[in-house]
């Protein structure tokens, strides 16, 4: 199955269609995550997607991040509800502006669309290695398509 790509207008347009569905109120199919704990949680992901940030991963993650690369590039494969999350993702004790973490997660897909495949082809990832930008597109999408979800939209 082939998902949509994040860095082309029209998938850009869909997820944030998506995102502003979401009220501060919307709550959660699965998890532990607040609404805004989760507009949080994407951008800490899309920072790392656009070398803002980096994975900080034990020597085990680093490991096995190969073979857990398969699983987050695969198309056909949704991440599971209720997985773990890197320590460095969780936002437990934050509760963020809602409006201005929302506007700030639009801000990111869009700078990530902007700059487009050629910035992400053969891009390292501090745990998955080298990703190509079809693989980088398929993480980012299925990773906000996941979350989305969980909030129903």
């Amino acid at each position: 199955m082939a998902l949509p790509s994040i860095y082309t207008p029209s998938t850009i347009l869909e997820l944030t269609a998506r995102i502003q569905k979401l009220t501060s109120n919307t709550e959660r199919l699965w998890g532990t995550m607040t609404v805004n704990q989760m507009l949080e949680h994407c951008c800490c992901v899309l920072r790392v997607a656009l070398g803002e940030d980096d994975v900080k991963a034990s020597f085990v993650l680093k490991l096995f991040g190969p073979m857990i690369r398969k699983s987050i590039v695969d198309p056909n494969k949704e991440f599971a509800k209720n997985g773990p999350t890197l320590e460095q993702y969780k936002v437990d004790n934050l509760q963020p502006d809602f409006e201005q973490t929302k506007g700030k997660l639009i801000a990111y897909l869009e700078k990530y669309a902007a700059l487009g495949p050629t910035f992400t082809h053969k891009k390292k990832h501090s745990v998955f290695g080298v990703m190509t930008s079809e693989e980088w597109s398929i993480a980012c999408f299925k990773h906000l398509d996941h979350h989305l979800r969980q909030f129903g939209v």
